[in-house]
C-alpha cells in the first residue's frame, strides 16, 4: 500500500470498525487507544494470523511531518527481533491514516499484571531485567524508545515482559524530526533532560525504567504531583522517598540500583542497559532468600509442610506417568522396560546430560502411549550409564534395555541406539543420528522417535493415531534450560539448597518458557522458603496455561496449589486423582502425608503400607517411617507404631528424628525407662540440622514431656523439662541464642512462666510482628492468669490481616482462650484454624495450652479422625 505524502490539514479519514477490510488484514475489535494512536485486533488473511494494527489518531496525521515521522520511526522499530520487544510486521496507510501492523501479545500490561495483588520483589526484578535487555537492543541499533512506563510493557501469557509502542523512537544521527522543545513522551515517566525539553540518548529510557521499578515496588510513583508542571518540578529537582518507606524488607542493593537510575544527571546515571541488567542479575539470587519479618516464620516447624514441598518436586519431575502399572515382581519381566542415561563419548563435559535428556524424554514417551511397564528413571542406579546389563537388570527387573552411546564428530554430535534383553540379546542397533552441535535437542527428538518405534515394532503394539499424537506434542525442552532444571532438581532433592534449586528452575522456565516442568518444581522451593506470595505468582501464571499441561502436571499443580493456600481438602482430592492415576510410591506418599494432615490418618497408613520404602528415593528417607509412625500414633496403635519406628531405626540407627518419634511412642505407653534410655542416647549425639527445624537433644525431652502429661504422667513430664532445660543452659552462649524460642517454650511447659515471658519479651525487642513470639507471650500470660497482657495479644491476632498464615494466627488464639479456661470459644476458633489450613498434626493432641480440652467432649469430636 503506497503511502500519500501530502500536507492537507482538511483531509477527511475513514472510521476504522469491526469488518473493516484492510489490504489483506481485516479488523475484529477495537482493543485500544492512547495519546500516540489507536490499537486494533486483525486477522491476516495472508499468513492466517491475528495481528495488532496501530493508527496514528487523525489529529496527529494532518501534516507529512507527523506522517514522515511515524513511517521512519515504525521502520526503524521493525528491525528489532528480539523476545522482549513486540515485532512489527509492517508500516503503510490506509485513507490517509498511517498504521504499522505488529505481534498480537496476549497478555496485560505489567500494571494490569500487578494490579489487585502484591507482586514479590524477585518478580520485579525479573521483568526489569528483560525489559533491560529489551532495550539494549534497541539501544544498540542507535534507538531510543522516549515512552518507557507501564502501558509500554506487556506481559504475555508465557510471563515474558515484551516493550511495546516505539512510535516515539528517536534515531541517533538521523534527521530529528521532533520539533524543538517538544518533549515526545508521558510527562509522567520521563527524565531531566526530558523534562527540559533537551536532547535525549538511551540514558532516558533507563530513567524511565527505574521510574517504573520503583513504582511496582512502592505502590505510587516518586514524582507525581497534582498537575503536570508539579510533576516536572520534581522530576527535574525532587529526590523520591526511600522505597522502604512504603514497602518492608527492601534491600539495600535494590534502593542503590533504583537510586542510581533515577539519578538526574544522565552522567552519573547508568550509562548502558546492560549494566543495569547486571546489578539486577546480581541481587535477584538474593532477593527474598530468608523469610522477611512480614511473614510467619516457622522457627519450630512442623515438618510436614517440608517433606512434602521436597515430595511435589519428586511427582511433577516425571508428568508423563499417566498410566504406570507398578508391578511386585522382582524377578525379570519381559514387559518392563528401562531406558538407560546413554555414555558421553564426546570428551566434553558440558555434554553430560545429554545421555540424561534422551533416557527422560524417551521414557516419557513410552509411558504416554502406554507401551509395557516403563522403570521410572529414579529407579535405575545413578551412574547407570557406566553399569553392565546384567547391573540394570539385577536392579530394576526390567526384560527390556535401551541404552547407547553419544560420539562428537566435526560439529556434529552423533548418537548411537540399541535395544537387547535382559540375557543381553540385541534385539535391534538403531541407525546412529546426527545433529547439528548447536542444537543437540533435535537429535534428542529424532532418537526418541526412533526408540519409540523400535520398541513398538518389538512389542507388536498398533499405535493409534491419538497415541501418536499425543507423544507427538511433547517436545523436549532447550537443551541449557534441561541442565538447569537438572541442577536444580540436585539442590532441591538431595542437598536440600532451596535457594540454588529456586535459582536453576527459574533461569530453566526463562530459557525456555514452554518447559512447566520447572515452575511445577519451583513452587515446591517457595512453599519451604515461606516465599508464598511468588509460589502464589508462579500458580496463577500456570492455570492460565493449564490447557498446555499433561494430565500429570495439572494434577500436580491442583495438588501443590492446595498445599500452597492451606487448602487441604482440595490436596487430598488432587491426591488421590493421581494415585489412582499413577499408583506408584510417590503419588502414595503424597496421598498419606495429605490424608494425614487432613486428619485422615486410617487412608495415610493404608496407603503408606503399601509402599516399599526400600525403592528409590525413599531408601534414603527417613521421613517415611516417622510419617507412618505418627499416623498410627493418631489413631492410639502405640504398639504398631513402636514396630514401623524399629524398623526404621534398624535403616537409620542415628537419625533425631526417629528417636525423637520412639521417645513419643515410648511416653504414650508409659514406658518410662526405655523414654529415659533413649534420652541418654540423644544427649550424646550430634544436632543435626534439615531444612525444617534443628533435631536436638533438648527437643527430644521436651517431646517425651509433652507426651507423659498428655497421657497423665505429670512428675515424669516434668523431670523432662527439667533435663531440657538444663541442656539449653549448659549450652555455649551463641548456640544458645539461635535456640531461645525453644528454650523459651521448655521454661513455660515447666511452669517457669516468668522466666519463659522475660525470654520472650527480649524476642519481641528484635521481631515485633513475629506470632509465633506474639501467640506464646499470649499463652505465658494467659496460664499465669494475667488476663491483660493475654486480651491484647488476642487482639493483635484478631487484628492481623496477612497472606498465607494457614491459620496459624487463629491457632494461637484458640491456644491462648483454652489456657483462659474458654472452652467453648477454644473448640470454635479451633474447627477455624483446620479450615483455614492448619494441619491436624501430632504436636496439637499434647499442646499444653490445650490442657483444659483433653477431657472436653466437643474437642474430644473435633479431634476424632475423620475416617
Amino acid at each position: 500500500m503506497p503511502i500519500e505524502d501530502d500536507n492537507n490539514n482538511t483531509r477527511t479519514f475513514t472510521v476504522v470498525t469491526k469488518g473493516t477490510r484492510i489490504g489483506h488484514y481485516q479488523i475484529i475489535e477495537k482493543i485500544g487507544s492512547g495519546g500516540m494512536g489507536e490499537v486494533y485486533l486483525a486477522e491476516d488473511t495472508e499468513l492466517n494470523r491475528k495481528v495488532a494494527l496501530k493508527f496514528l489518531p487523525p489529529h496527529l496525521c494532518q501534516d507529512a511531518d507527523c506522517r514522515a515521522r511515524f513511517r521512519r520511526e515504525a521502520q526503524a522499530a521493525a528491525k528489532l527481533n528480539h523476545p522482549n520487544i513486540v515485532t512489527i510486521h509492517e508500516v503503510s496507510e490506509f485513507n490517509g491514516r498511517p498504521f504499522f501492523a505488529m505481534e498480537n501479545v496476549e497478555g496485560q500490561t505489567i500494571r494490569d499484571f500487578g494490579k489487585g495483588k502484591e507482586q514479590p520483589l524477585s518478580r520485579t526484578i525479573e521483568f526489569a531485567i528483560q525489559v533491560c535487555e529489551g532495550l539494549a537492543k534497541a539501544h544498540s541499533a542507535g534507538i531510543v524508545h522516549r515512552d518507557i512506563k507501564p502501558s509500554n510493557i506487556l506481559i504475555d501469557i508465557e510471563g515474558r515482559a515484551k516493550i511495546v509502542d516505539f512510535g516515539l523512537a528517536s534515531i541517533r544521527g538521523s534527521e530529528h524530526l521532533t520539533k524543538t522543545g517538544s518533549t515526545l513522551g508521558t510527562v509522567s515517566y520521563m527524565s531531566p533532560e526530558q523534562a527540559r525539553g533537551e536532547e535525549v540518548d538511551a540514558r532516558t529510557d533507563l530513567f524511565s525504567l527505574g521510574f517504573v521499578l520503583y513504582e511496582m515496588i512502592a505502590g505510587k510513583s516518586p514524582f507525581k504531583a497534582e498537575s503536570e508542571i508539579a510533576t516536572i518540578k520534581n522530576v527535574i529537582e525532587a529526590v523520591p522517598e526511600p522505597l522502604a518507606r512504603y514497602k518492608n524488607n527492601v534491600p539495600d542493593e535494590l534502593q542503590r540500583i533504583i537510586n542510581k537510575a533515577l539519578t538526574k544527571d544522565r552522567n552519573l546515571r547508568y550509562q548502558h542497559a546492560d549494566e543495569l541488567s547486571a546489578d539486577l542479575k546480581r541481587l535477584i539470587s538474593t532477593v527474598g532468600s530468608a523469610p522477611s519479618p512480614s511473614k510467619r516464620k516457622r522457627q519450630i516447624v512442623v515438618p510436614a509442610l517440608a517433606i512434602i514441598g521436597v515430595l511435589i518436586a519428586v511427582l511433577v519431575i516425571r508428568p508423563w506417568r499417566d498410566r504406570q502399572t507398578p508391578s511386585h515382581d522382582a524377578n525379570t519381566n519381559m514387559k518392563r522396560i528401562a531406558v538407560v542415561p546413554f555414555r558421553n563419548q564426546t570428551g566434553v563435559p558440558s555434554l553430560d546430560p545429554l545421555g540424561r535428556i534422551v533416557a527422560d524424554w524417551t521414557t516419557q514417551s513410552l509411558h504416554a502411549i502406554g507401551i509395557g511397564e516403563i522403570v521410572p528413571t529414579e529407579r535405575i542406579p545413578r551412574k547407570s550409564e557406566n553399569l553392565s546389563i546384567k547391573d540394570i537388570v539385577d536392579s530394576t527387573g526390567a526384560g527390556v534395555i535401551v541404552m547407547g552411546a553419544i560420539y562428537k564428530f566435526g560439529d556434529s554430535i552423533q548418537f548411537q541406539a540399541q535395544i537387547t534383553s535382559a540375557e543381553e540379546k540385541l534385539f535391534q542397533a538403531l541407525e546412529p543420528i546426527s545433529a547439528p552441535s548447536g542444537n543437540v535437542m533435535n537429535g534428542v527428538e529424532l532418537v526418541r522417535q526412533k526408540i519409540l518405534g523400535a520398541i513398538g515394532l518389538l512389542f507388536n503394539e498398533r499405535l493409534s493415531a491419538s497415541d501418536t499424537l499425543e507423544v507427538q506434542t511433547v517436545r523436549p525442552p532447550k537443551y541449557a534450560a534441561y541442565v538447569e532444571f537438572i541442577e536444580g532438581m540436585d539442590a532441591h532433592t538431595a542437598t536440600f539448597d532451596m535457594v540454588s534449586a529456586l535459582k536453576h528452575y527459574k533461569r530453566a522456565y526463562f530459557l525456555d518458557s514452554t518447559y512447566f516442568q520447572p515452575l511445577l518444581a519451583a513452587i515446591a522451593v517457595c512453599t519451604n522458603l515461606d516465599r508464598y506470595e511468588e509460589g502464589d505468582s508462579i500458580v496463577q501464571m500456570l492455570n492460565f496455561r493449564r490447557d498446555r499441561l499433561t494430565a500429570g502436571q495439572q494434577i500436580s499443580l491442583e495438588y501443590s496449589s492446595g498445599l500452597l493456600m492451606g487448602d487441604w481438602d482440595r490436596a487430598l482430592l488432587a491426591a488421590r486423582r493421581g494415585f489412582e492415576l499413577q499408583h506408584d510410591f510417590d503419588w502414595a506418599y503424597a496421598l498419606g502425608l495429605c490424608a494425614y494432615s487432613a486428619n485422615h490418618p486410617h487412608e495415610a497408613i493404608r496407603v503408606a503400607e503399601s509402599i516399599d520404602p526400600a525403592k528409590g528415593w525413599m531408601k534414603s528417607w527417613s521421613y517415611y517411617w516417622s510419617g507412618l509412625s505418627c499416623a498410627y500414633h493418631s489413631v492410639g496403635d502405640h504398639a504398631k507404631e513402636l514396630t514401623v519406628i524399629s524398623r526404621g531405626r534398624k535403616q537409620f540407627p542415628t537419625s533425631l528424628n526417629l528417636i525423637d518419634a520412639e521417645v513419643q511412642a515410648l511416653a504414650a505407653s508409659g514406658k518410662v525407662d526405655e523414654v529415659s534410655k533413649r534420652l541418654i542416647e540423644c544427649e550424646a549425639a550430634r544436632p543435626q540440622v534439615d531444612w525444617s527445624r534443628e533435631w536436638n537433644a533438648g527437643l527430644i525431652m521436651q517431646t517425651a514431656g509433652e507426651e507423659f502429661r498428655a497421657h497423665g504422667r505429670e512428675p515424669e513430664a516434668m523431670e523432662c523439662f527439667n533435663k531440657a532445660i538444663t541442656w539449653y543452659r549448659n549450652l555455649q552462649v551463641d548456640k544458645l541464642k539461635s535456640l531461645r524460642f525453644i528454650y523459651a517454650q521448655a521454661l513455660a511447659k515447666d511452669r517457669q512462666y516468668d522466666s519463659a515471658r522475660s525470654v520472650i519479651d527480649q524476642l519481641l525487642e528484635s521481631r515485633p510482628d513475629s506470632i509465633d513470639y506474639r501467640g506464646w507471650l499470649g499463652i505465658v500470660a494467659a496460664k499465669q492468669g494475667d488476663t491483660q497482657q493475654a486480651g491484647e495479644v488476642v487482639d493483635w491476632l484478631q487484628n492481623l490481616h496477612r497472606p498465607y498464615l494457614m491459620g496459624a494466627h487463629t491457632y494461637y488464639l484458640a491456644s491462648i482462650v483454652a489456657s483462659l479456661g474458654e472452652r467453648d470459644r477454644a473448640v470454635e476458633l479451633m474447627r477455624q484454624s483446620f479450615q483455614q489450613g492448619k494441619q491436624y498434626w501430632i504436636d496439637i493432641h499434647r499442646n499444653f495450652a490445650f490442657e483444659s480440652l483433653w477431657n472436653y467432649q466437643p474437642y474430644i469430636e473435633l479431634m476424632k479422625p475423620k475416617d
